[in-house]
């Protein structure tokens, strides 16, 4: 059986779910589109069938008839029914863009017609090459962190103006300060000691 998702773009932007059923398109109006991860619960307000013609539509939708705007096909593919009845609506849909197993329930303090859907189940598909080039990333970075810790440390400020100081941990080596008459030291000077 197969599946189509309408891109409704009016003011605003709106899904339209349509599920092939019994000879006719089961829809829902989902105002913020399928959910992306697991976990994610979005309302979806069913609607009246429609005819399988409806499926393959796009295009303006001329004034006049229901809603205004420009509709086409966001996604399309076959889906495999799990459970459909009053309390729970399961599906598994196979397309380019929406994938994986999603559950409806009804939502009846919403009102009549609404739903919650939710993805269950993602699909498990081939990895992409993007990680190994993250790893690659990561792992160059890693090394340029071990080569920067071996860097001998540098003082984050200035020199003195007479050059670097070579004091040794040795009283001895250190300059002794000059001194004025009496042996005192100059006051420029006491704070060496």
């Amino acid at each position: 059986m197969n599946f189509v998702i309408h891109l409704h773009k009016a003011k605003g932007e709106k899904f339209y779910l349509r599920l092939e059923k019994d000879g006719v398109l089961k829809n829902w109006a989902v105002p913020k589109g399928l959910p992306d991860y697991v976990g994610i619960k979005r309302l979806a307000v069913q609607i009246r069938d429609g005819q399988l013609s409806v499926a393959g539509f796009e295009g303006p939708i001329s004034k006049g008839e229901f809603g205004r705007g420009v509709v086409s096909i966001w996604d399309k593919g076959a889906y495999t029914p799990i459970a459909w009845d009053a309390d729970r609506i399961a599906f598994r849909l196979e397309g380019n863009k929406a994938s994986g197993t999603y559950s409806m329930k009804p939502f009846r303090k919403a009102g009549e017609n609404c739903w919650t859907i939710e993805k269950v189940e993602t699909e498990i598909r081939k990895p992409s090459p993007i990680p190994q080039v993250i790893a690659a990333v990561k792992t160059k970075t890693r090394e340029t962190t071990k080569a920067e810790k071996k860097r001998p440390f540098r003082a984050r400020f200035p020199a003195p103006r007479g050059g670097k100081r070579s004091y040794s941990k040795n009283k001895k080596s250190r300059p002794k300060p000059s001194s004025t008459g009496g042996g005192r030291p100059s006051m420029a000077t006491w704070w060496m000691r």
